[in-house]
């Protein structure tokens, strides 16, 4: 018998967030055994875990992928972890619910491996999402230690390498993708349950939109979730902390609804006069205890209660895009009131329900006077501002109308080739966003470019260079500034940032 009911098993390369995402583990899981597998390249000694290293594999050709990276490091982490139920994850990965264990054993059977919903799919065969993992060590042990190295011949994503292996060579099942993939595999939420904040997104705007607008779960099954991802949400609230350095003090209450940046939004308040940090999500009891340590490594508190916390605690108050998700608006200001210290500082925003800029379901309906009128009853208002203007938002329909005009006009073949694949790349972008899902176009024309160009020749040669070069160009085109502006008549926000002083009674 193993020696710990549950363990966590990290596997990658040491990023700037690993040795963090240790720190809250070991304080949201104190009793797993916690073990990071890297490569022999890597300074692991500041991590505070058990650790094993192995040597990093040769580049595979024609095509690469970090599958035998992830194979390699896989099992040697299985072999070092002792535990009944594991959770494989990443190491730029923080998984933030407290009770992901919990939720395993609730709802997956022992007989399945429970993954995230962002990057599963019914619609592509076996592409099931590897960001992370929960299961027994025994299905483990199955998935992974049953699979040859990727030897790079054909192109094949990880996610659907490593699932048709397990799927189709292990387990010996071929029926159809679509009737199979949930007796295998328990598909919950990547935002909603495994709580996932994900450090790529922080750095690289080209990421942020796909997990923004990402919805496979309810796809896949009938599962009511309470928000969905808001539009521009990781931009715009890496400009908002980015804007309330100057503001805050140094104790800070964060309070954020659904989305999870609370660790780089921490680090960010951290950065500035603030010395500790409290997070709220989702309007729960709880609240979690950040500061730097010696190091200006981030320390992860115990939790805290909300209702033992004394009044006039706080110097600042970020409620970030959660007072449209409270039943009683007019309370939760009340509450957060009583929290600050006199002259104590609120920062909130909030959508603005006259634009395109959320995809909100369950929220109520407030607008930027009934925000204000509830906050003067209680603050008084320091300034107004605005996020994002609507105006430098490209529609996207427009483009595509115009897409069969500028393929009849255009001369020369490498234009003619450019206009096409931007039209294509257009179309894809638009169905994505809006269902949440790869579009069945795409689809299509991907099974038939695997049968004509399997080896992805023509493809590397001729179509992915202006591919690039063009979605480099749209993501350029569509980068919005969410440097939060004074209000004016000439301006309509995507988000309204208010910034209001407690009235001392």
């Amino acid at each position: 018998m193993p020696d710990y009911k549950y363990g966590i098993l990290l596997q990658g390369r040491v990023s700037l967030w690993t040795k963090d995402i240790i720190t809250e583990y070991k304080t949201n899981f104190p009793d797993a055994h916690i073990v990071l597998s890297t490569w022999d390249t890597e300074n692991v000694s500041k991590i505070d875990c058990d650790t094993v290293q192995s040597e990093s594999p040769l580049p595979t050709y024609p095509h690469g992928e970090a599958t035998n990276h992830q194979i390699i490091g896989v099992k040697a982490g299985l072999k070092k972890i002792n535990a009944e139920i594991v959770l494989k994850c990443r190491t730029d990965q923080f998984i933030h619910n407290k009770e992901i264990f919990q939720l395993f054993n609730k709802n997956c059977s022992l007989e399945k491996i429970m993954i995230a919903d962002v990057g599963t799919t019914l619609n592509e065969d076996y592409r099931v999402s590897d960001f992370c993992q929960i299961a027994t060590s025994k299905v483990l042990n199955d998935f992974w230690n049953n699979i040859p190295l990727y030897d790079g011949k054909y192109a094949n994503p990880s996610e659907i390498y490593l699932t048709k292996n397990y799927v189709v060579n292990f387990i010996k099942d071929t029926k159809p993708w679509s009737k199979i993939m949930n007796k295998y595999f328990h598909v919950m939420g990547y935002h909603s349950d495994f709580q996932i904040e994900f450090e790529r997104l922080d750095k690289h705007r080209i990421y942020s939109r796909y997990y923004e607008n990402t919805n496979h779960i309810e796809q896949i099954k009938n599962h009511h979730k309470k928000f969905r991802i808001k539009s521009y949400f990781f931009q715009s609230q890496k400009s908002r902390m980015i804007f309330s350095q100057k503001y805050v003090g140094e104790k800070v209450l964060l309070c954020t609804y659904g989305i999870n940046t609370q660790y780089a939004s921490s680090k960010l308040a951290l950065d500035s006069k603030c010395r500790e940090i409290w997070h709220r999500k989702n309007f729960e009891n709880n609240l979690t205890q950040r500061r730097f340590d010696s190091e200006k490594n981030i320390e992860c508190k115990k939790e805290v209660d909300i209702k033992d916390v004394s009044e006039n605690s706080f110097d600042t108050i970020l409620s970030f895009e959660e007072i449209q998700f409270h039943n009683d608006p007019d309370s939760l200001i009340k509450s957060y009131k009583k929290l600050l210290k006199s002259n104590g500082i609120l920062i909130i925003s909030v959508s603005n329900d006259d634009s395109n800029a959320t995809f909100e379901v369950n929220t109520q309906s407030l607008s930027k006077e009934e925000l204000l009128k509830i906050i003067k009853a209680n603050f008084t208002i320091i300034d107004e501002y605005y996020q994002g203007n609507q105006d430098s938002i490209i529609n996207e329909d427009e483009k595509i109308e115009s897409l069969p005009e500028k393929l009849g006009n255009t001369q020369e073949k490498d234009t003619n080739v450019s206009s096409f694949i931007e039209g294509l790349d257009t179309i894809f972008s638009k169905n994505i966003g809006q269902n949440g899902n790869q579009s069945s176009l795409k689809i299509i024309l991907k099974r038939i470019l695997n049968v004509l160009d399997n080896r992805k020749i023509f493809y590397k040669l001729y179509l992915q260079p202006t591919v690039i070069k063009l979605r480099e160009k749209k993501y350029g085109e569509n980068i919005i500034d969410f440097t939060p502006k004074i209000i004016d008549n000439k301006q309509t926000g995507l988000y309204f940032l208010i910034i209001a002083k407690k009235i001392i009674d």
